[in-house]
């Protein structure tokens, strides 16, 4: 039986760029890499590109030095993703709130700067700050904050709970409160690189406007992006859903484009990923916001990718002013407000409105070469019964009201049926009006 040392070395790396790709949905695939790179030195050379290519950096000293450790060995020259993980969980963190274990107030104010400086230690900021020092080949920074970072909100105050108590009159929330530091000298931090960072995905994005987003230096670090990812942090406890209220979600989605959008001006990839995880625990309509964008923002953008986002006028004109430059569009999980505007009987937005968009319909001109629609399933709302699937697949959905939520699918047309008669009148600039469903 031939073993896969006797492959021809090309064989062999394409078997391990097929396993490679698979590793980004399956963490077990990554592992066969480490394992077959400690079966022999030939293996470990050919491996060490792809076991390097990404590396995970968190507000801890410990993770600072063995990141330096990386960034200073030979193998620093393949890493080119570089993930930090911000929390409030580290041992530096855990000693310096010692003296509050019992009583918040036993520390004194030198306590409470050693607690605060260990939230974010300098040899992270230091790193942060100059990521193309230790990676020169770093192509990608993605930015996470773990969900505990967050809340103090389970009715015990935790021994990081630094804001509650310590919290002056005259003092900001950013002072005080110990997620906000931890958040706030993360992003001063990468604001620092004088080379300008080209790929930045913001994970888990809590839903806050901190007052580093309003910055000069934000703004520009932004504005040297060529890629942006941005997904809003998803959090399935009723409690601190309660505590967050609804109207913190939507206040935040109204802010993304003076925060981001407006700052995006030579980006070509956008992903923007909403909350749909707790659709079936609070129901969709109570998570489910337009994504406001602007015809002006973020001109030379060729990639879109939105999840989980009511489609309305905004997009729609969006994607209508930049037909000539979009050429990969993706809706995951996307719907359609069903509107009677002034008692007219009559659908304020369609997906044939957004199709005729894309097609460029108004100008004659669709740079589109490819759109992929993954719509909702019955299984992801609170009342599948009310999701009537068409043919083999479910059709284009529509909530009718977000309060009473009534799902409504395209008739007499299967998913298939619509995107083909899409791909083939776009390529005309026209998109009948077939796709526009009345009442």
């Amino acid at each position: 039986m031939t073993k896969i040392t006797d492959l021809p070395v090309e064989l062999q790396l394409t078997i391990f760029d097929a396993i490679k790709d698979f590793s980004d949905v399956n963490v077990s695939a990554r592992r066969t890499f480490f394992d077959l790179s400690l079966t022999c030195r030939k293996y470990r050379s050919l491996l060490a590109p792809t076991l390097f290519d990404r590396i995970t950096l968190r507000n801890e000293i410990d993770s600072a030095a063995s990141v330096n450790a990386l960034s200073t060995s030979e193998y620093g020259q393949y890493t080119k993703d570089l993930r930090f993980e911000g929390s409030l969980c580290g041992k530096e963190y855990d000693t310096a709130m010692e003296p509050f274990a019992w009583n918040i107030f036993n520390g004194s104010s030198e306590d409470i700067r050693r607690a605060v400086e260990a939230i974010f230690p300098a040899a992270v900021h230091d790193m942060l700050s100059n990521v193309y020092q230790y990676f020169p080949n770093l192509e990608n920074v993605s930015v996470r904050f773990r969900e505990d970072t967050f809340w103090d909100y389970d009715g015990v105050t935790s021994r990081g709970d630094l804001f509650r108590e310590l919290r002056h009159s005259e003092a900001s929330g950013e002072e005080w409160e110990h997620w906000k530091i931890l958040m706030v000298k993360t992003y001063q931090a990468l604001c620092k690189n004088k080379r300008p960072i080209k790929r930045l995905d913001l994970q888990d994005l809590m839903p806050c406007a901190l007052s580093t987003f309003h910055t000069r230096e934000f703004k520009q670090l932004l504005n040297g992006l060529e890629t942006f990812k941005i997904s809003i942090f998803e959090d399935l406890s009723e409690i601190r859903y309660v505590v967050m209220g609804l109207d913190g979600y939507r206040d935040f989605y109204s802010k993304l484009g003076s925060l981001f959008f407006d700052h995006l001006a030579l980006v070509k990839n956008v992903s923007f990923e909403a909350c749909t995880k707790s659709w079936e625990q609070f129901g969709m309509t109570t998570r489910l916001f337009p994504l406001c964008v602007a015809s002006s923002q973020m001109p030379m953008v060729k990639s879109l990718r939105v999840h989980g986002t009511l489609i309305r006028g905004e997009l729609i004109q969006f994607l209508a002013n930049h037909c000539h430059t979009l050429q990969h569009v993706t809706l995951d999980h996307c719907v359609v407000q069903h509107h009677f505007p002034h008692g007219l009987s009559r659908w304020e937005h369609t997906w044939g409105d957004l199709f005729r968009a894309l097609a460029g319909s108004n100008t004659g001109n669709s740079a589109l070469r490819q759109l992929h629609i993954k719509n909702v399933k019955s299984a992801d709302v609170e009342i599948p019964q009310e999701l009537t699937p068409i043919g083999k697949t479910h059709g284009f959905v529509y909530v009718d009201s977000l309060v009473f939520p009534k799902y409504v699918d395209f008739k007499g047309l299967d998913d298939e049926g619509v995107l083909l008669m899409f791909v083939i009148e776009a390529k005309a600039g026209f998109v009948g009006e077939e796709l526009e469903i009345l009442s």
